[in-house]
């Protein structure tokens, strides 16, 4: 089933990227196990309690809670060889998991609202809560400014919002779930990869005129 590939997908990258900026920051296995946690369950977390879904997609998926364990673990004690070391490819490969993490969590966020019944524009919030939800705590967690609310940040919200509205777009011309759902991911991972390579950003507000 789709919808469980893209959600085990989710979990991996999601726990992957928290894990590896973690190790950043001279994390022992168990301060990265609780930062992959946060990362891989916050925004799925917070979608569930909205919308009132028990349990909680972890908590009826324990195994997720283990698959993360095992990711945080081969990670921290992987040889240097198989690991990225120079700090910018460090960051390029955080960046790249969140992006992929990004995509999949917002389009099975949008998807659970639909299915619940929620009015398309708000499937697409929901999406959007789902996605950046966990990289905001990850962000906290870590004493990092969150990336959604660095002024000078390039796009993060955004391709989630840009995807959710082509998986609704898409539903509305008649595709089915399935597919809308990967066309929602695949247009949110590729912005996102876009705006971390062209450096895309929205513009600043206008500045107050002067007194």
């Amino acid at each position: 089933m789709i919808e469980r590939a893209f959600e085990i997908a989710a979990v991996s990258f999601a726990a992957l990227s928290g894990v590896v900026e973690a190790r950043r920051k001279s994390l022992d296995l168990v301060g990265a196990y609780v930062v992959g946690l946060i990362t891989a369950f916050g925004g799925g977390t917070l979608r569930d309690v909205l919308l009132e879904r028990r349990p909680l997609f972890w908590v009826e998926r324990s195994e997720y809670t283990l698959l993360v364990l095992v990711l945080a673990a081969a990670h921290l004690y992987s040889p240097a060889a198989l690991r990225p070391l120079r700090l910018r490819a460090v960051q390029a490969f955080a960046d790249g998991l969140d992006a992929i993490a990004l995509g999949l969590f917002g389009g099975l966020g949008a998807q659970a609202a639909l299915e619940l019944g929620a009015p398309p524009f708000v499937a697409v919030l929901f999406g959007v809560m789902t996605g950046a939800f966990g990289g905001v705590l990850r962000d906290v967690v870590l004493n990092e400014v969150p990336m959604l609310f660095r002024p000078t940040s390039t796009l993060y919200a955004t391709p989630v919002f840009a995807g959710g509205l082509a998986q609704v777009g898409l539903i509305e011309l008649g595709a089915d779930g399935s597919d809308a759902l990967i066309g929602g991911a695949a247009v949110t991972i590729l912005i996102r990869l876009g705006a971390l390579r062209w450096n895309w950003r929205l513009p600043p507000p206008r500045p107050d005129p002067a007194p």
